[in-house]
């Protein structure tokens, strides 16, 4: 599974990559000109343990999560344009959100605001897909005009059903697909169709704080996105410790 890790800027999205690979980032030449970053950290199932001391494989490889790290999103969108390449071939989208309120790190909007800025990030992933069908559709209406042949005919009706939803702003993950739907834009780089992880990064008084999180788990209702909060600055703390520091600090906080 390919997980790419997203957000505004100053958000704790290179914390939260390297609380996730354990440090274990790369930069390939080509991914560190453009500013991404890849990772990977290994899944630790008690089962596969168990299964390794009962068959005795001449080798174990455990399974692996791989992460890409994104550069963080603008108001260009242009700028954005690589970045959305990139995010259409992830499994999984991961958007790291600001509820921490350190004043020494500034805020691209001037203030924090959580919901505002999940808000303004699931937007530009909208627009993305809203740009794509149009244009999609304008070359479908030409070929159909040119010559007029039943797998053209389907994908217009698919891309105008598509429009329907994303112009009540509607995410393509709530769009019951069929299986003959599902194959025609199996390799279209829609990103609203993709699972999300929503990763709210707050202070340390507010990790036992559910005010927050309810809040966004009531705009997003569908079981394709999942709302999560924690404190990466208390869990880059906790790494930094030995095991029984560790258990004292987390048996404190």
């Amino acid at each position: 599974m390919e997980i790419g890790i997203i957000g505004l800027p100053q958000v704790g999205k290179r914390i939260f990559f390297q609380l996730l690979t354990a440090g274990r980032g790369q930069s390939e030449a080509g991914l560190k000109k453009r500013g991404f970053e890849l990772g990977e950290s290994v899944v630790k199932d008690p089962r596969f343990d168990v299964l390794v001391n009962m068959y005795k494989p001449k080798s174990a490889v455990a399974a692996k999560i791989f992460y890409m790290l994104f550069p963080a999103l603008t108001k260009d969108a242009e700028k954005n344009k690589p970045l959305f390449d990139g995010l259409a071939k992830v499994d999984v989208i991961c958007h790291i959100v600001r509820g921490f309120t350190a004043e020494s790190v500034f805020h691209v909007e001037g203030n924090v605001d959580p919901l505002r800025d999940v808000k303004t990030v699931q937007s530009e992933l909208l627009f993305n897909d809203v740009v794509f069908v149009e244009k999609r559709k304008e070359r479908l209406e030409k070929e159909l005009k040119a010559k007029r042949e039943a797998p053209l005919e389907k994908e217009k009706a698919l891309f105008d059903k598509l429009s329907q939803y994303l112009d009540k702003e509607q995410f393509l993950y709530t769009v019951n697909f069929t299986e003959e739907e599902r194959k025609i834009i199996a390799n279209y780089p829609f990103l609203t169709i993709k699972k999300q992880i929503i990763v709210l990064n707050v202070d340390e008084n507010q990790i036992s704080d559910a005010s927050l999180i309810e809040k966004v788990k009531g705009i997003f209702s569908h079981p394709a996105v999942s709302v999560m909060q924690i404190s990466a600055k208390v869990e880059e703390e906790i790494l930094g410790l030995e095991e029984e520091e560790r258990k004292e600090f987390l048996k404190a906080l």
